[in-house]
């Protein structure tokens, strides 16, 4: 049974089931414009940033290297409380779809210092790549797929350390992962294997270096129809280890004419518990993209269906606690132009959320239009109408501090234009009041705009994106402590 491995899409935990790729019956571009051949450049002076309540400066960065013509190039940023910037290049060579082999390096940026290399991976006939992410107790958290003769690794980074732990990932983590910590550096890894014979959604705890222990099977039900079979995992954990972790299945009739169908299953992890909870089915629809948010005890779950007529709904699941029932779904959006017009702006969902249980939304339509939308720290467990729209995005990133304070990067434009432009918003602690937006740079819109975001406990945030420079594609990334 083949299964789609599909990379986290943002900060910590959204994911992108590729319904393109279902629907086009082929792999979704995984990298960006190809690199030009500049070094490690040094970044131009900081300029000036703008959020409610305090002001940033932000400092930009080439990171541009030499490439082997046929690779397409995929980039990530991790960073942590002392303000240090990971950074993930990863370059992949491929024979037209089928990916033959990926080389990565990871770089580190101290607040003070110069850009240096840390290490390179490599691995042949793999189709997923590495990524990078922060996680909530201010740590990086680096994801190393296996390949066809390598294992799946887990490499974590704790706040202030230089030194990277790595944790050998389950030997039968070979489909879907995802992985993220806690306070106490404990990892929570969630997967599928190609090796069962039907979808099962696996997990297991470790500390860095460790065994894993905590394994849990939570195999569901097969679908009526035969046909191709696609999963995508999810995992948010918080500080404190309460997760919640999400997988969708997808399947493709072998006719490759009727509409796929689709599930989304859900499970809950209390703080301190080392088991999640029974699996909830959420919906029974084809679902396109999903993430998760733990906000304290909260699980919130928002998701994007597609119906065969071509129309997309976004609709939001959440719970106080482990132990509770979801309540019914919220419908936030309806969009009716097709995916694949080519007046179509490309529609997103993500959700973030913090300690204190506040959490924001953010979703787009086919028109460009997007809304962010709030939960309040108590009371209602139902968002309530959008606190701030924007127009003509082509891509958004979103992220959430400790305290509250959002993050929402997007890269604005026509949607036939060739360049966007990139700018950064911050919200008040509640979510209710942004910032005036600052300009970060502009962006090639073809390889949609900015593509990775982390937001440290202390504030420390790092963003990237390809711009054209000279004539050639450049990849920056823009930090500030």
């Amino acid at each position: 049974m083949a299964r789609e491995r599909t990379n986290h899409r943002s900060r910590r935990h959204g994911i992108a089931a590729a319904a393109a790729t279902v629907l086009a019956l082929a792999a979704a571009p995984l990298a960006h414009a190809a690199p030009g051949d500049a070094a490690l450049a040094d970044p131009p002076a900081a300029s000036s940033g703008a959020r409610v309540g305090a002001a940033r400066g932000w400092a930009t960065r080439n990171v541009t290297s030499t490439r082997t013509p046929g690779t397409t190039v995929a980039d990530s940023v991790s960073v942590t409380a002392d303000g240090t910037v990971d950074l993930l290049r990863v370059e992949q060579e491929s024979v037209g779809d089928v990916s033959v082999r990926w080389t990565a390096t990871l770089l580190r940026q101290p607040p003070t210092g110069k850009l240096a290399r840390v290490r390179t991976f490599s691995s042949e006939a793999s189709s997923e790549i590495p990524t990078l992410r922060s996680g909530e107790d201010g740590s990086s958290i680096l994801l190393v797929p296996s390949g066809s003769t390598t294992r799946a690794e887990v490499w974590t980074r704790r706040n202030g350390s230089k030194t990277w732990r790595r944790t050998p990932a389950p030997s039968a983590a070979t489909g879907s992962l995802a992985v993220d910590t806690q306070k106490n550096g404990r990892i929570t890894i969630a997967y599928t294997s190609d090796a069962d014979e039907d979808i099962t959604l696996h997990t297991a705890t470790a500390v860095p270096g460790g065994r894993w222990t905590a394994h849990q099977e939570t195999p569901l039900p097969a679908f009526e129809d035969a046909g191709l079979t696609w999963t995508s995992v999810a995992l948010d954990v918080t500080a404190d280890g309460a997760a919640t972790v999400a997988l969708i299945s997808t399947l493709v009739p072998w006719d490759f004419v009727s509409a796929p169908a689709g599930r989304v299953h859900v499970a809950s992890r209390a703080a301190g518990a080392t088991r999640f909870r029974p699996a909830t089915r959420l919906t029974s629809q084809h679902v396109r993209q999903l993430s998760v948010a733990q906000a304290g005890a909260r699980s919130v779950v928002a998701y994007e269906t597609v119906r065969p007529s071509g129309r997309t709904d976004i609709y939001v699941r959440t719970r106080t606690s482990a132990k509770a029932a979801w309540k019914p779904a919220q419908k936030v959006q309806s969009s009716t132009g097709r995916l694949t017009d080519a007046t179509s702006y490309g529609t997103g969902v993500d959700v973030v959320g913090s300690p204190t249980g506040r959490v924001t939304l953010v979703h787009s339509d086919t028109t460009g239009r997007t809304s962010v939308r709030v939960l309040g720290r108590t009371g209602s467990m139902k968002f309530g109408k959008p606190v701030a729209t924007i127009s003509k995005v082509r891509s958004f990133l979103l992220a959430q501090e400790r305290n509250g304070t959002a993050t929402l990067v997007t890269t604005t434009g026509a949607v036939t234009a060739r360049t966007g432009k990139v700018a950064v918003r911050t919200s008040s602690t509640a979510g209710t009041r942004w910032s005036k937006p600052r300009t970060l740079g502009t962006a090639i819109t073809g390889f949609d705009g900015a593509s990775s975001l982390a937001v440290a406990p202390s504030g420390a945030t790092a963003t990237w994106w390809v711009a054209q420079r000279s004539g050639k594609p450049a990849h920056l990334v823009a930090s500030h402590r």
